[in-house]
């Protein structure tokens, strides 16, 4: 998976991935590129500290950009990278709790209290043999992670919506556990619960698109 995200002025930034433009010799890429829909062209930006992909990837609330974990064709890794829109560069942020990494995992962002958090939740490393249930929250004005409880089953490939006025996030579907189950967690008590589950099994649903300002979705 590639990193995909809106940017001001009706453009976005796609980063990572695998594939004929690898820029390592595992087969992934490190390079990041701009689409601007005006110009319909495309433009070279800073690239990623290095190759990733099956990356999870988000936006807050106030438009900055963040990717976490990833695999490089070699290993999973547990860091967190954000994209400094102003300046078209990556930095490194806290790596996550998760020391042996994780890939197609889910992010997401909200704020509260004049603060954006992110939540990371569930993932695989090691090919299959390990599907992760594990829940961890960053605090972007901290620079820390906290571990949360653990979702109540291993979930990777899923779909993940968060919703601050319902102080809560959501977990539907996914690969490596129970396909229609859909996960519960109160935000503010970081505490799941199990949901009426979905009619059918479902997994990789929309992890790689993105909309913009005009209600373009790509």
């Amino acid at each position: 998976n590639t990193i995909v995200a809106p940017l001001p002025g009706n453009k976005f930034l796609l980063a990572g991935g695998e594939g004929g433009v690898a820029t390592n010799s595992s087969g992934t890429t490190a390079l990041s590129w701009i689409y601007d829909y005006a110009t319909n062209a495309w433009s070279a930006t800073g690239n990623l500290p290095s190759g990733t992909f099956r990356t999870c990837f988000t936006t807050t609330p106030s438009g900055r950009i963040f990717a976490a974990g990833g695999y490089n064709g070699t290993t999973w890794s547990n860091e967190l990278r954000e994209y400094l829109v102003g300046s078209g560069t990556w930095v490194s942020r806290a790596a996550m709790l998760e020391t042996s990494g994780r890939s197609w995992c889910s992010l997401k962002a909200y704020e509260s209290g004049g603060n954006e958090y992110l939540v990371v939740a569930g993932g695989v490393r090691a090919l299959w043999s390990e599907v992760l249930a594990t829940v961890e929250r960053y605090d972007i004005t901290g620079d820390s992670w906290t571990a949360l409880n653990n979702m109540p089953g291993v979930t990777s490939l899923h779909y993940a919506h968060l919703n601050v006025a319902a102080n809560r996030m959501w977990v539907f579907g996914g690969f490596g556990g129970t396909q229609n189950a859909v996960y519960e967690m109160n935000l503010s008590a970081g505490t799941w619960t199990t949901a009426t589950p979905l009619s059918a099994s479902r997994y990789n649903v929309f992890t790689g698109s993105v909309s913009l300002a005009d209600g373009r979705v790509y």
